[in-house]
C-alpha cells in the first residue's frame, strides 16, 4: 500500500522520520525494564518467548529505517545487530519454535565483526530447520553480502563497519517473504 503522503514540504520527510524514531524509542522505554536477562520468572514462557520476537522486530525496524533511510554504514547500526541476535539466542535458548524470519534477516546482512556473524551463522543454522527453500535463498542473500563486504575491504582497505551493502541489490533472481 503506497503512502498517500506526497512530501511536499523538505520538512514533511523530518517530521515524519522524527515521529517515527519517537515511536521506536517510546516501544524501546516501554520494553527496557523487561531486558532479556531481567525477564521475571514469573512470566510464563509464552511471555517471555513474544517479549523476545517484539525486542527482536523493535531493533531490526531500527536497523532497517537507519539503513534504507539514512544510508548509514553498518557500524552506526551494530549494537542492534547484536540486540536482535541477543533475543534470538534467548528465544532459541528456550525454545525449538522458529523466530521471525524478517528481524534476524535484517540483522545478519548488516553484521560485520566476527562476534556478530558468528551469532547470525547460529540464526542462520537455526532457521534452517524451518521453511522450505526460502531459508536456503535467505542464508544465500547474507552470505553473499558477507562475501561482498569482504571484497570491498580487501580491495580497498576500509573498515567493514563502513562498508554498506544493500541486501536489495543482490541479484540472486528470486522473490523472497520475510515476514
Amino acid at each position: 500500500m503506497r503512502s498517500s503522503m506526497t512530501f511536499d514540504d523538505p520538512f514533511d520527510v523530518d517530521i515524519t522520520i522524527s515521529l517515527v524514531l519517537s515511536c521506536l524509542e517510546d516501544i524501546r522505554m516501554q520494553l527496557e525494564g523487561n531486558n532479556v536477562v531481567e525477564i521475571a520468572e514469573d512470566i510464563s514462557l509464552t511471555q517471555n518467548l513474544a517479549r523476545y520476537q517484539l525486542s527482536a522486530f523493535l531493533y531490526a525496524t531500527y536497523i532497517h529505517l537507519f539503513r534504507s533511510l539514512l544510508d548509514v554504514p553498518p557500524r552506526r547500526v551494530a549494537k542492534y545487530v547484536e540486540l536482535v541476535f541477543v533475543n534470538t539466542h534467548a528465544f532459541y535458548s528456550r525454545s525449538r519454535g522458529n523466530f521471525s524470519l524478517w528481524p534476524a534477516f535484517i540483522a545478519a546482512v548488516e553484521a560485520y565483526t566476527e562476534y556478530d556473524i558468528s551469532l547470525a551463522t547460529e540464526w542462520l543454522e537455526q532457521s534452517s530447520n524451518f521453511g522450505l527453500g526460502n531459508r536456503r535463498k535467505i542464508k544465500q542473500i547474507v552470505e553473499t553480502v558477507w562475501i561482498r563486504r569482504n571484497l570491498v575491504q580487501l580491495e580497498t582497505n576500509m573498515d567493514k563497519g563502513l562498508i554498506p551493502i544493500d541486501w536489495r541489490e543482490i541479484g540472486l533472481d528470486t522473490d523472497i517473504l520475510l515476514v
